[in-house]
């Protein structure tokens, strides 16, 4: 279980990698990608590490094949 500074710490830690970082494409594509394949809840950082997961599956495939991040997803715990 996470406390709340936790939760915060992760938030500030997304913010600073999307909005700072040299691949501004790619975290912008995993956010769309993240919108539309809703499995994670609407705030995805304040879930455990399996949420944290399918957003670096999002974020590793946003300029990759989508087929392949279906793939991906469905062999995951989330989809159950």
């Amino acid at each position: 279980a996470y406390g709340g500074g936790s939760q915060e710490q992760k938030k500030n830690v997304w913010i600073s990698i999307a909005l700072g970082s040299e691949d501004q494409l790619r975290q912008r594509m995993a956010w769309a990608l993240s919108q539309i394949m809703n499995v994670l809840p609407k705030v995805f950082l304040v879930g455990n590490e399996g949420s944290l997961y399918l957003y670096d599956l999002y974020v590793k495939n946003a300029l990759g094949n989508y087929k392949d991040l279906l793939r991906q997803m469905s062999f995951n715990v989330k989809m159950g």
